[in-house]
């Protein structure tokens, strides 16, 4: 059963969560309102906290350098977590958990400007691609322009550069690492398209990836143990969540998986798991049809082996633009997240998960 760890010192929805090495989570930015751009960004936070596992209570963290909707969290192969994005004015932060968590860098400038739903991808060579997003405008009205950019940070220097420009604007969309070191970036808010960004040689390069059956947002992508990518549910244009499985094999194209999930969802979480199994945690269902989205508790397993989901048991509270993680020692942490009203919570809670 899921047991309940919070509550959190903040309610959040829309922030990030990182793993650490030491097995505590991180827990940073978000936002209080997620009802609107605008009330989103004024309701952004600096504040982050740490989930102590050896308490399984949460711990004050430094505030970040600007308030954060919408940010990533990145934990590199030094220990450091970047946390990227978000801000009106397109900077990260570094922070580094040995130095009693402190941010040991400030208000890095972004390469690219402002970005928020973006997605953020580890490299192999230790390098972050920061991919797509949107940049928000608050004057003379609230207004998001997605974007095609992409920046690439460095931890030896500790600065981003410019990366290669995509071929279509990205937002809402997701990124997997493809196990030969490229990342395959897969839909977005009117996209049907993927696209894959290889930054193994000194030229960058940008490609047309596999088509997707229609156009999708709010998705997951997990890279499974076997290399193949595994992309759950999202919404299409008109906003109607799907219950689609997708399976992609690296030089094939997408499969439409006859199993489908319990519920249509977007906005969940997909956590892989140690296993090899993926848990699919919350969400909205939104019928697309102008009645109100319905938020979810349902989490449900995927096995890689028979491509079949099972039922598990259902959250706690119903919870979208929530965030999960599996913590070190097998653990599922579920953080904040919004209910019906798209006022934040500051529910936090476990599941065992073996």
């Amino acid at each position: 059963v899921w047991t309940e760890v919070g509550p959190m010192l903040e309610a959040r929805s829309y922030h990030a969560a990182a793993m650490l090495q030491s097995g505590d989570a991180w827990i940073v930015g978000g936002t209080r309102d997620g009802s609107s751009p605008k009330a989103a960004m004024a309701g952004a936070m600096r504040a982050t906290e740490r989930f102590d596992v050896g308490t399984d209570t949460f711990v004050a963290g430094p505030d970040l350098s600007f308030p954060r909707f919408a940010p990533t969290a990145t934990t590199l192969s030094s220990g450091r977590v970047l946390v990227a994005g978000g801000d009106i004015l397109g900077t990260a932060d570094l922070c580094d958990p040995w130095l009693e968590h402190r941010l040991t860098s400030k208000a890095l400038k972004l390469g690219q400007g402002m970005r928020v739903n973006h997605t953020a991808t580890l490299l192999p060579d230790g390098r972050v691609l920061l991919a797509g997003g949107s940049a928000v405008k608050l004057l003379p009205k609230p207004s998001a322009r997605r974007l095609a950019t992409t920046d690439i940070f460095d931890p030896k220097t500790r600065t981003f550069a410019a990366g290669p420009r995509l071929r279509h604007v990205r937002s809402g969309h997701a990124a997997a690492l493809l196990h030969d070191g490229r990342v395959l970036l897969i839909g977005g808010v009117g996209r049907a398209d993927c696209e894959v960004v290889d930054l193994r040689d000194i030229q960058p390069k940008v490609t047309t990836g596999p088509a997707l059956p229609q156009a999708l947002d709010d998705l997951t992508a997990t890279t499974l143990a076997d290399g193949r990518v595994l992309v759950l549910g999202g919404q299409v244009e008109g906003g109607r969540s799907v219950d689609r499985a997708l399976l992609y094999t690296p030089g094939g194209a997408f499969v439409t998986l006859t199993a489908r999930m319990a519920r249509p969802r977007s906005d969940h979480q997909a956590v892989l798991l140690a296993d090899r199994g993926v848990l699919v945690l919350g969400g909205e269902a939104d019928p697309g049809d102008g009645r109100k989205d319905r938020v979810l508790d349902a989490v449900e397993r995927f096995d890689p082996k028979t491509k079949r989901f099972t039922s598990w048991p259902s959250l706690p509270t119903p919870a979208d633009d929530h965030r999960a993680v599996r913590l070190l020692d097998g653990r599922i942490l579920v953080t904040g997240g919004a209910g019906g009203s798209d006022i934040a919570l500051d529910h936090a809670f476990v599941l065992h998960a073996r």
